[in-house]
């Protein structure tokens, strides 16, 4: 059970701790033009530390747009518990499998992020739009014996505005024992 909670509280803390300070700080200035109504993530792992994830993002563009970027990290840092000792460990993963439903977009690599330029360079949109996401992000394995780290992004990090409503679900690929 202790290893439930110490993978429970790594997961829970992943949202915050994975997004590099830099990268969030450089958005701080930037001018948004659209605002974000919901962001949820749904996450389903696998066996083999894949985690497949979808995200559905609501915004409201003020201004005409060609649409929002995406940033999802590949490499970072994760801060867990071992023996009552708070440890970082750092992590680097691969994402694939990129998909956006009914969309156009690009997809780049950017100081160890992938990034998705969603929307058409050609076309202004405006009012609600709805975006879904699909990737898998593909793990490499944590080296840390006796427990398996689960941490994923359920928020996003460098996310241009507020979000005013956000939820996550997490699907794991076996019952936990107690």
């Amino acid at each position: 059970m202790k290893r439930f909670w110490t993978l429970l509280a790594a997961f829970l803390l992943a949202a915050g701790i994975f997004a590099p300070a830099a990268l969030a700080e450089s958005y701080a200035d930037y001018d948004t033009n659209y605002t974000t109504e919901s962001f949820d993530t749904e996450v389903v792992l696998t066996e083999d530390n894949t985690y497949r994830v979808t995200e559905r993002i609501d915004v409201d563009f003020l201004r005409k747009s060609h649409g929002i970027y995406r940033y999802i990290p590949y490499v970072g840092s994760l801060e867990y518990m071992e023996n009552g000792e708070v440890k970082t460990r750092r992590y680097r993963a691969s994402i694939e499998n990129i998909s956006v439903e009914g969309m156009n977009y690009s997809v780049s690599s950017e100081d160890g992020n992938i990034l998705l330029k969603i929307g058409d360079e050609d076309i202004l949109i405006s009012g609600k739009q709805g975006y879904v996401i699909h990737y898998d992000i593909r793990m490499k394995e944590d080296g840390i014996p006796g427990c398996d780290i689960i941490g994923v992004n359920v928020l996003p990090h460098g996310w241009r505005t507020d979000i005013d409503q956000a939820s996550f679900s997490v699907t794991l690929p076996k019952p936990v024992p107690e």
